[in-house]
């Protein structure tokens, strides 16, 4: 055979062998690859929004110059719901301690929308929301009962809804300028 095919064709599969060891070991190396574990730093949701664009959304949910002639969805009995209130006591709290005692690190709540037949009336459910991972890395889920344990110790439905329990000055949503 040809001197210099031989010496090329030992160098070709040389550099290959080499290769495909380096990329062995980059595969089953995870302390050299960390930068493609990290999770990416979370997204902020809640963003403040000057006054204009806060009615603008109001009034595009409500269609309408005044309360009586809302078109919004959501509704008691015949009358739109301008607002959920949501209270530190009675609800955030509670749930704040469940979680404590649960040993999980209480991250927020989910509002789960809801209808209750009996009066006619939209309404959120809550439920907590945790941290599932005890490492690092946030992980959050619902905090839901186990097998045998009692859903009412979990969820709640303790949501003021205006109108039936207006904050004093909600009427003020209705102004076309908000800073007034």
């Amino acid at each position: 055979m040809n001197r210099p095919f031989i010496i090329t064709f030992i160098s070709g599969a040389v550099l290959i062998l080499i290769f495909a060891l380096y990329k062995t070991v980059m595969a089953d190396d995870n302390s050299l690859r960390s930068d493609f574990l990290t999770p990416p730093p979370p997204s902020v949701f809640a963003q403040p929004i000057s006054d204009t664009v806060a009615y603008k959304l109001f009034s595009d949910y409500h269609q309408s110059n005044n309360e009586k002639d809302s078109k919004g969805v959501l509704r008691t009995g015949d009358k739109a719901i301008v607002q959920f209130y949501v209270d530190q006591e009675q609800l955030i709290e509670p749930l704040k301690a469940k979680a404590l005692a649960l040993g999980k690190e209480f991250l927020g709540l989910s509002a789960i929308p809801a209808y209750n037949l009996a009066d006619s009336s939209h309404t959120l459910i809550w439920v907590a929301v945790v941290d599932a991972d005890s490492t690092a890395g946030v992980k959050r889920e619902l905090m839901l009962p186990k097998s045998g344990e009692r859903w009412s110790d979990y969820i709640y439905d303790y949501t003021l809804a205006c109108p039936e329990m207006c904050v004093e000055n909600s009427n003020w949503l209705w102004n076309t300028n908000w800073v007034e």
